[in-house]
């Protein structure tokens, strides 16, 4: 299953397909019981919600991330999504202790994302 969520970090934001094969995906780890695969799987879609810049995708997918690492477990994920967009973190949360610092890591997650939009503009 990892090896699948990688393929579609690897094809985000350029797959039109990538959609449908994550939901193919999702209902298999639903099936199987690994938990963490669900909240890695969704944390892979949110990266393809910000290179597309696809706002209501993306805060929908935030909303299923956090519930799925309601349990505490991954929970800097949902961090790591709004990273990602360069969104604010909602007040009162839990926060993740990052070892260089909130900042550097979300502008490290950011440049991930910008990357890859360039990549694409200059691939098309």
């Amino acid at each position: 299953m990892t090896a699948r969520i990688a393929a579609l970090v690897r094809d985000a934001g350029y797959a039109a397909d990538l959609p449908d094969r994550a939901a193919v995906l999702r209902a298999e780890i639903d099936v199987s019981g690994i938990s963490y695969a669900a909240a890695k799987l969704q944390l892979a879609l949110c990266f393809h919600h910000a290179v597309l810049d696809a706002r209501d995708e993306l805060a929908a997918g935030i909303s299923l991330l956090r519930e799925l690492t309601r349990s505490g477990d991954y929970a800097y994920y949902v961090e790591i999504a709004h990273f990602m967009a360069d969104l604010p973190l909602p007040p009162n949360t839990a926060r993740a202790r990052w070892i260089d610092g909130e900042r550097r890591t979300r502008e490290r997650w950011r440049s991930l994302v910008m990357t890859r939009r360039n990549h694409l503009g200059t691939a098309r």
